[in-house]
């Protein structure tokens, strides 16, 4: 009795978030199933915005969410911190360094995985303005962001299309939003899987059609893709651990086979130049440096540092590479150069 009770409020809230209707009415129906499922599962399909003090919470100044889920759970959240920060919140956000950059970033994208655009355009606006001053670096974080921006418009032109039952306009939204997603290396694989995963099931929806079948197998490519591509990262990072360990046990030849392996399956699954396999290179640049292997250590430095310079604002990682390239210069007595990185390294941290 209860699981269809569960499943008849689902389908009754569905309809009334759908038409952007109260949900007062059923409130303290669905508080003791509420109460049986406090942890938001990650493949939530949307994220309603529904009257204040849900359930009978005391918070006063902020909204409660209504989270709607494939396997029919219900979720409510109503706390101090709400899902989506209002336009006073946005605008008063502080953006001071490349940490507050990246956090404004996370969230905007989670805006995204929730379809609520309008409060992820805000924030990619309110970015924006936050780099405008001119510098190259500003630069290619503006275009990023641009991009970003882009998308998040062609997310709303395909709801727009699929509400008007125009779905050969809205697959080819689709098909632009997976170009954005497919060329942006800064965005988590993760992100995108749950991007291509979304658009694949509103896809699966739509009207059979010329461009809605190959907008489905776009997207379907590219999540065969990156499923594949997490599994060979964590393999990865399986591997690391192990080289990490035998390192610090003193079995250096084995470390460095192991480090290799991982090392070429980053090169693989997301190309020389990402953050993830310059750390990797890195670690075998560390490791031979502890064997008194100077000359194939300061080889490797040298080139992951080359790489680095084309990345826009690095951030600790690098530093943590230049530290230990300075220590290894230094205990070779190559101090002027060590100086050098010893300063890129002060010079990199004050733009954190």
């Amino acid at each position: 009795m209860s699981n269809r009770l569960n499943r008849f409020l689902v389908l009754i809230f569905a309809a009334l978030c759908t038409f952007n209707l109260p949900v007062s009415a059923l409130d303290n129906s669905i508080c003791s199933i509420m109460a049986k499922n406090q942890k938001i599962p990650e493949d939530g399909l949307g994220s309603f915005k529904t009257r204040k003090n849900f359930c009978g919470s005391n918070q006063k100044s902020h909204n409660s969410y209504l989270h709607i889920y494939p396997d029919g759970l219900l979720n409510i959240t109503s706390d101090s911190h709400p899902l989506v920060l209002s336009d006073e919140e946005i605008n008063a956000l502080s953006i001071k360094n490349r940490d507050d950059l990246e956090s404004a970033q996370l969230t905007a994208l989670s805006y995204e995985s929730m379809a609520e655009y309008e409060a992820a355009e805000k924030l990619y606006q309110r970015m924006l303005s936050a780099v405008a001053k001119p510098s190259s670096d500003n630069e290619t974080i503006r275009y990023d962001l641009m991009i970003n921006l882009s998308r998040v418009k062609l997310w709303e032109a395909a709801d727009h299309y699929e509400y008007d039952n125009e779905h050969n306009k809205s697959a080819l939204m689709y098909r632009q939003i997976l170009l954005t997603i497919s060329s942006n290396q800064n965005i988590e694989l993760e992100t995108k899987l749950k991007f291509v995963s979304t658009i694949m099931h509103r896809l699966s929806r739509a009207a059979y059609g010329k461009h809605t079948k190959r907008a489905y197998y776009q997207a379907q490519q590219l999540h065969n893709l990156y499923t594949k591509q997490l599994a060979c990262l964590q393999m990865a990072a399986d591997l690391d651990r192990a080289a990490w360990r035998l390192e610090h046990s003193g079995l250096y030849d084995r470390a460095e086979k192991i480090y290799k392996q991982s090392l070429a399956i980053k090169e693989k699954s997301l190309g020389k130049d990402n953050q993830n396999t310059l750390t990797a290179r890195a670690d075998l640049a560390r490791l031979y440096a502890d064997e008194q292997r100077y000359a194939e250590a300061i080889n490797i430095y040298e080139q992951t540092l080359a790489l680095y310079k084309k990345i826009a604002n690095p951030g600790q990682p690098y530093i943590a590479l230049l530290e230990n390239y300075g220590d290894m210069l230094n205990h070779i007595n190559q101090t002027s150069k060590a100086d050098e990185i010893y300063n890129e390294a002060r010079i990199t941290y004050s733009k954190l």
